[in-house]
């Protein structure tokens, strides 16, 4: 479909974007207010979930730890555009607004002939951050004006936050393309995840989308369930773990009827 080739594109873009700038100007404005630091949780590496080696080193030899690995890495992706969030390039002009406590961090990234304009804006909301990320892109293969590409809200203590990735822009034809991120983390220190990613081209006749649920718990173990549906075919996908990840029970269902199921390592 064609909008893959302009998600390439806009990948390459928010990369290099995150990684250096032009400043617009040189008034003060550029003496930078640092865009303060948002996090998904308190885990340092910023994953959600953190596959231990014991099992990590069986993934190539076994189907259903991949399968495992490929949600896990769907899930902790989010992790990845906070990550990016977090790294607004030092000289990028600054925008204060004092009456409602936000931040507008603007750069432009010129690569290979194209121009890549970004506005980021933090506003303090209680104890949450609002966040608003948009882009503009002049190039020989793609031009979107100024738009929302991402949109929501991050605890400032890490924990909770709802955040939505929209790719319309960056496809073509009538392509309902986008990713939810919703997590929130309660008083005994369970993580809890959905995702929602989907895609809704009415032009050709195409839907495709896919949920995850993520629990993890205090003592490390945890489970995710997975679901997708492509075209008139749902399948699901279950698993879960032990503290220390020793046992792993999976399950899988092909639109409501179960095909498989059993455990890591087998008995």
């Amino acid at each position: 479909m064609k909008f893959k080739n302009y998600l390439l594109v806009f990948g390459l873009a928010v990369a290099v974007g995150f990684s250096s700038c032009k400043k617009d100007n040189d008034d003060d404005n550029t003496t930078s207010k640092p865009a303060p630091k948002v996090e998904m949780s308190s885990n340092s590496n910023g994953e959600v979930i953190s596959i231990p080696a014991n099992v990590s080193t069986n993934i190539q030899n076994d189907q259903n730890l991949y399968q495992l690995s490929g949600a896990v890495s769907n899930i902790n992706a989010v992790g990845s555009f906070l990550t990016a969030l977090n790294s607004v390039p030092e000289n990028a002009e600054v925008t204060n607004r004092s009456t409602n406590s936000s931040v507008t961090y603007h750069w432009t990234y010129n690569f290979e002939g194209g121009s890549y304009e970004y506005w980021y804006t933090v506003e303090e909301s209680g104890v949450n951050y609002n966040l608003t990320y948009e882009i503009a892109v002049n190039s020989e293969d793609l031009t979107i004006p100024r738009t929302t590409y991402i949109e929501g809200w991050v605890s400032q203590t890490p924990g909770n936050g709802h955040l939505q990735f929209n790719f319309d822009a960056f496809t073509s034809g009538t392509t309902n393309y986008n990713y939810v991120y919703e997590w929130d983390t309660n008083s005994i220190g369970t993580f809890h995840l959905t995702v929602d990613w989907n895609v809704d081209d009415s032009q050709y006749g195409y839907y495709a989308g896919m949920h995850y649920v993520a629990y993890v718990y205090a003592d490390g173990s945890g489970q995710v369930d997975y679901s997708y549906t492509d075209q008139n075919t749902a399948y699901l996908y279950h698993y879960d773990w032990n503290a220390d990840w020793s046992i792993i029970h999976w399950s899988y269902s092909i639109n409501g009827t179960q095909e498989g199921s059993g455990t890591w390592p087998e008995a």
